[in-house]
């Protein structure tokens, strides 16, 4: 027996969420069927329908925000001269999250990824040495994934960004705070060591 299609299609909504199978969809919206009353159901929706509407990408920055001018290229981040380069808008919010970065953002969209054919073109790549330009940046951050994708996306930036006159860092990486040496990866181990602080 199949399933009634309002039913369907929800799960064909909730699928195309990133990592979210057809088994998940399903257990959602059987969730949102016996444990939601209508009011929630109409939350759920208006919220969904005003998301767009909402939310607005910053044209020097791109990250999302709620209006312009955004809170992330004020004046006074600007005059850090240091610019963190993120692959999305969550990523701004985490590191913003923290409390020790002060100066300004740019998102790249995406990381270099040959195989899922993510190249350079969708990086904006012109639109980022503007930037760093217009606004003196003597800092560009990469805080960008510890993966392949990461990594050769920061290899890739800082052939392109060599010519300006700039400082080119990168997050550190290594163990995390709390961890267990014996259930440390030897990848993680090895990135530690390399960079390892003097004391």
């Amino acid at each position: 027996m199949r399933y009634p299609p309002a039913f369907d299609r929800c799960v064909s909504c909730f699928s195309r969420f990133q990592g979210i199978g057809r088994k998940t969809a399903e257990r959602l919206v059987f969730d949102i069927l016996t444990r939601w009353d209508e009011a929630a159901v109409q939350e759920f929706a208006h919220a969904l329908l005003h998301l767009t509407k909402g939310i607005v990408i910053c044209p020097d920055c791109r990250v999302h925000v709620e209006s312009l001018p955004c809170p992330f290229c004020a004046e006074e981040r600007k005059k850090a001269g240091a610019l963190c380069v993120v692959a999305t808008s969550k990523d701004v919010y985490a590191i913003d999250a923290t409390g020790h970065f002060p100066g300004t953002f740019f998102v790249l969209g995406t990381l270099l990824s040959p195989l899922d054919n993510r190249g350079v073109e969708r990086m904006e790549l012109e639109r980022l040495k503007q930037r760093i330009v217009k606004e003196e940046i003597k800092e560009a951050i990469f805080a960008l994934d510890s993966s392949l994708e990461g990594d050769a996306t920061v290899c890739f930036m800082k052939e392109e960004l060599k010519a300006l006159p700039l400082k080119l860092t990168r997050l550190a990486a290594g163990v995390p705070v709390g961890a267990t040496l014996e259930f440390v990866d030897r990848g993680t181990l090895s990135r530690a060591f390399c960079g390892r602080q003097t004391l």
